[in-house]
């Protein structure tokens, strides 16, 4: 019964059609765009701007559409199917979205527990460039270290340092470019650096934090 509404919509004259959609809320103007091409191009015609669009990924992926007053958070959920399939979903809904709110890039991606799960490369392919990388550990030393070689290079790094061995951050990252680098230690970690790791940083702005603190 919806459905059948929506799509006698489409037969009003272009200016009521959009008229009828700019009263919907962004749910329903979301379940208008993905009835088809029209509807999707009608609802990017509204020129919706969102403030920013993130990617999280962890045991599950979760994609966020960032509105001034509030946020829309997509949950997609592990399964037991292979990877690719895993994660095809997500980058089918993200594209939808970067598409009908006018938001051609991810503002930033975090990594955390788990998400060791999903292919880097493919990831880095979905989400392509962006502004900011959180990471900590994922739960594998090896694809903690390839995850920030994959996206270098990167404006802001948004780093945890237990996804170090020791806790110790490597010097090559300390010595990149970062417009902001913030480092984040856990409660029973030393915040302390040495001046020798201190005199190789060249980021324009750094922050160490405890995260328990």
């Amino acid at each position: 019964m919806v459905a059948g509404s929506k799509f006698l919509l489409l037969e009003l004259p272009q200016k009521k059609i959009l008229r009828t959609i700019r009263l919907m809320d962004i749910y329903q103007k979301m379940s208008f765009s993905l009835i088809s091409k029209r509807c999707k191009k009608l609802v990017q015609s509204l020129q919706i701007k969102v403030q920013a669009m993130s990617v999280n990924i962890s045991a599950h992926i979760r994609i966020s559409v960032i509105f001034s007053e509030w946020t829309l958070n997509i949950y997609f959920k592990h399964t037991d199917k292979e990877q690719m399939k895993r994660i095809r979903a997500p980058h089918d809904w993200l594209k939808h979205f970067q598409d009908i709110f006018h938001c051609p890039s991810i503002d930033n991606i975090g990594f955390v527990w788990r998400s060791s799960e999903y292919d880097l490369d493919y990831i880095k392919e979905v989400v392509g460039a962006i502004k900011r990388l959180h990471a900590s550990d994922t739960g594998c030393n090896e694809y903690n270290l390839m995850l920030l070689k994959k996206f270098f290079p990167i404006e802001n790094l948004d780093i945890n340092t237990d996804m170090f061995k020791v806790s110790k951050i490597p010097v090559y990252i300390l010595q990149q470019n970062y417009t902001t680098l913030d480092i984040n230690c856990d409660d029973d970690e030393t915040e302390e650096m040495t001046l020798d790791e201190l005199l190789v940083i060249n980021s324009k702005s750094i922050t160490i934090k405890n995260t328990n603190g």
